[in-house]
């Protein structure tokens, strides 16, 4: 039966090289096994075909941004087990996906962009393939974080094949309030907003912002990319995992 893996992954990597995809600007190339619970999401819509990413919370569920799963989705596979998008050597169906119910976007902002993933078996875990510890409400990390994704590098160039990283710093809120209109405490502001600025934008939708517990030191996930300025301007927002853990942890019961 691994022939069939391999021609379904063969289909959807032709499908997502022609297919809106993300961006990771100014980073480099991910680690072997840095970041083990990014799935990347390959996404069926009505009106074609697109990627995002996600983080495995636990062997079945993976939590995204409300966008990436919202309107006419036909349906959803989650890739695990490379840092290249042709050599996945895991690919499972999403069994259902519950976008936040309030997910709305307004002329300002995108408010409650968060949705959790069932997928229709478990992953089984290994180095490269594990879930990642969400950040407890209230709990303190650095300001210093990085982001991950497949996706463009630029505006202009094409996909990268292989998972990217790049580090930023947390942007206070009171500052990027002050920059952006319509931000609110469910949101997380990370870059320098200066040109060229290392920025995850327009895309990487759905994929991790982590950093540092400075309670015990572990890398935890602290955001979601949800949207920001264009590709340069190095400012990107994010949905606050602390601001949902709770809706994220009910969801996750009521879907086992």
């Amino acid at each position: 039966m691994a022939w069939i893996g391999l021609l379904l992954l063969t289909i959807l990597y032709s499908e997502i090289q022609a297919s809106p995809v993300s961006h990771i600007v100014g980073g480099t190339l991910a680690k072997n096994c840095e970041f083990p619970h990014i799935a990347f999401l390959y996404i069926r819509k009505g009106q074609g075909t697109f990627s995002c990413g996600g983080s495995l919370i636990d062997d079945t569920h993976i939590v995204t941004a409300a966008h990436c799963v919202h309107g006419d989705i036909i349906s959803v596979h989650a890739l695990f087990g490379s840092l290249n998008m042709r050599y996945m050597n895991d690919i499972i169906p999403v069994a259902t996906y519950t976008p936040h119910s309030q997910f709305h976007t307004t002329r300002q902002t995108v408010l409650n962009d968060v949705a959790v993933l069932t997928l229709s078996r478990p992953v089984t875990f290994s180095k490269c393939k594990k879930p990642i510890r969400m950040i407890k409400p209230n709990e303190r990390v650095s300001s210093n974080c990085v982001v991950a994704g497949w996706g463009k590098t630029d505006t202009n160039s094409r996909p990268s094949d292989n998972l990217r990283r790049t580090d930023v710093p947390i942007m206070p809120l009171n500052s990027c309030s002050g920059m952006v209109p319509g931000i609110t405490s469910q949101h997380v502001c990370v870059g320098t907003a200066r040109y060229f600025g290392n920025s995850a934008c327009k895309g990487d939708s759905g994929g991790p912002l982590m950093c540092k517990s400075l309670e015990d030191g572990e890398r935890v996930l602290v955001g979601l990319v949800s949207y920001g300025w264009t590709c340069r301007e190095g400012l990107g927002i994010f949905t606050s995992v602390a601001y949902f853990k709770q809706w994220i942890d009910t969801q996750v019961t009521q879907l086992i």
